[in-house]
């Protein structure tokens, strides 16, 4: 048994660098000046190191581990309150 905000600390520490690559291709896109198709922006990252479509991740991780506890905890104490 883990606690609520153990297991959400967990949950996002495996979670987040999966989805890492997915987030940074968001981010590029939104960044252009004009419409960019999707396509365009991931050939272009595919040609880059893998270690460019995880920047920011440290910083990430910092932010999600308490992020994803709290939240577990809240909702695991919201539901023991619940009158169900």
């Amino acid at each position: 048994q883990w606690s609520p905000f153990a297991a959400g600390a967990v949950a996002g520490a495996i979670s987040w660098p999966i989805g890492l690559p997915f987030d940074t291709l968001r981010v590029r896109m939104q960044c252009q000046p004009t419409h960019v198709p999707f396509r365009q922006v991931a050939k272009d990252m595919l040609t880059q190191p893998i270690s460019k479509w995880f920047i920011g991740l440290n910083a990430t991780m910092f932010r999600a581990l308490p992020r994803y506890g709290i939240c577990m905890s809240t909702i695991d104490t919201l539901n023991k309150l619940s009158p169900n």
